[in-house]
């Protein structure tokens, strides 16, 4: 099942190349195999696919699951919809996302989950324009519709590259992260 791709790959402003990583992962200890399990007739990665797509400042759409050979079926049906897959550390999520985000150039990430088909792209997008307008090197929305984990968090390929190296990253100063969605 294909889609036409709408989504804007690169953010004015120089903030570089976007990208939507969605961690999906088959082993999941209160309900193994949820990804790929059927929501309404399509299975709940294709749901969580969809909604994401609907995303106009998107970018580059990946898939991130671990390289357990449980996974393979994430990878096998990312490839029946034509999707990105890219599988890295089954215990390190951080290293995998930031291996992730390298292999496709990414600049900008905006995280998602494959267990969450509840994303509102209309949101996202307005997070998207926010992080862009305040230049944030982190922005998240809440959502008071929905569980606060279901938005998507954004942060810059620079801040997970200093926390990947071992760097320290300052916390924001009260105040300065303006860049906050509230929806009621």
């Amino acid at each position: 099942r294909r889609h036409p791709r709408r989504r804007a790959d690169y953010m004015g402003d120089g903030l570089g190349k976007v990208g939507t990583l969605i961690q999906a992962r088959m082993n999941s200890s209160r309900l193994p195999e949820k990804v790929l399990l059927p929501l309404a007739g399509r299975p709940m990665l294709g749901r969580v696919l969809d909604r994401h797509r609907l995303m106009r400042h998107g970018g580059t759409l990946v898939v991130v699951t671990s390289d357990s050979s449980r996974d393979d079926a994430v990878e096998k049906y990312c490839r029946g919809e034509g999707v990105a897959c890219f599988r890295g550390s089954e215990e390190d999520v951080l290293d995998r996302y930031y291996q992730a985000a390298r292999a496709h150039a990414l600049e900008v990430v905006i995280r998602g989950t494959g267990d969450n088909p509840l994303v509102d792209p209309q949101l996202g997008d307005e997070l998207v324009e926010c992080f862009a307008d305040q230049r944030a090197d982190y922005a998240t929305s809440k959502s008071v519709d929905v569980d606060s984990g279901s938005m998507a968090s954004r942060f810059s390929f620079s801040v997970a590259f200093h926390v990947q190296a071992g760097a320290p990253v300052s916390p924001p100063q009260p105040g300065a992260l303006t860049s906050s969605t509230t929806r009621s």
